[in-house]
């Protein structure tokens, strides 16, 4: 699947996906992130700037579940649309399989797995599909056997968590 393909796949499997509501998009509103929530209060997915997401590629892991669901995409597509892709993927690929091997915990008093595992549960089976897809495209482009190892933990981790 080439880039513009898994765009496409993206868009319309996140196309229907609610808006979560002010109050339910990040954990820490008022927090290290203030600037990101009130850069992403109110507005659609489809409306966020790719160099704002690459700026605030941090900001990932402080989404809420339903946060994290409905601007996935548009991390996602930011992150394709660059030559090489960007400190988006890397971000992303950092959080999730720090939490798929339950070593970290982005937010206090939650641990990786719990964090992992409130995502996933509300992502449907196309949208961890597109998010396996995105992640073994961004495999086929890693040149750190680091990346590479990453990205196998966090698609063994949802390969063996499908019922979550």
């Amino acid at each position: 699947m080439n880039k513009k393909e898994l765009i496409g796949k993206i868009k319309n499997c996140f196309d229907k996906v609610p808006y979560p509501g002010d109050d339910n998009l990040t954990i820490h509103p008022l927090g290290f992130d203030e600037e990101f929530y009130i850069y992403i209060k109110g507005k659609t997915w489809q409306e966020l700037d790719p160099e704002m997401l690459k700026y605030h590629h941090d900001c990932i892991g402080v989404l809420t579940p339903e946060g994290f669901q409905y601007y996935l995409p548009a991390f996602l597509i930011a992150d394709l649309r660059e030559e090489q892709g960007s400190v988006i993927s890397e971000m992303l690929i950092i959080n999730l399989s720090g939490c798929a091997r339950n070593e970290c915990s982005l937010i206090k008093g939650v641990s990786g797995n719990a964090w992992l595992n409130e995502r996933l549960k509300i992502l449907s089976g196309e949208q961890k599909s597109i998010l396996i897809d995105f992640l073994k495209y961004c495999r086929n482009f890693a040149i750190v056997k680091e990346t590479i190892k990453d990205i196998d933990t966090i698609l063994e981790y949802i390969e063996n968590n499908k019922n979550i």
